[in-house]
């Protein structure tokens, strides 16, 4: 089976193409969005050197990588989707997320907060699409080791 891949480039404020596109993988039941910031290559910081230092990062993005998951179909049962995070901050993220403010509404289950691996939480299947990307995009801005201007360019696997 192939997919369909889509881009889309957005900014904060003016989201609503990508939440119509998430809110279509929910309703099929397939597929998931990946959304990254967009950042002028000369902010970036540099690639770390030395063994020790790439070993750490494992080769994690050097911006925040944020993921929608439409939950799917199995066994004739709908399951949960879920938003993640993937980030080079080496350390857990979750209780920095809360005390920034974002929280995970009623009903999300954190299922991984792993320094190295990302966070990654369940959302039940009627989770409106447009508070997940709310959630995203506020945990990149957190995470986020450069200012961002806030534009983002969703990768949308249908």
């Amino acid at each position: 089976m192939s997919r369909n891949i889509e881009h889309i480039e957005f900014t904060f404020d003016e989201r609503d193409a990508v939440v119509v596109a998430m809110g279509e993988l929910v309703s099929r039941h397939t597929g998931w969005v990946n959304i990254q910031p967009i950042v002028d290559p000369e902010r970036l910081p540099a690639p770390p050197s030395g063994l020790i230092s790439g070993w750490l990062t494992g080769g994690l993005p050097p911006l925040p990588v944020g993921t929608f998951m439409a939950p799917v179909v199995k066994r004739g049962e709908l399951t949960h989707g879920s938003v993640g995070l993937a980030h080079n901050a080496n350390t857990k993220v979750a209780r920095r997320l809360v005390e920034a403010g974002i929280v995970a509404p009623d009903g999300w289950r954190a299922v991984q907060d792993n320094a190295r691996r990302g966070v990654v939480i369940q959302v039940p299947p009627d989770t409106d699409p447009a508070v997940a990307l709310d959630w995203i995009l506020r945990s990149i801005e957190e995470l986020a080791r450069v200012p961002t201007d806030r534009t983002y360019r969703a990768t949308i696997h249908s």
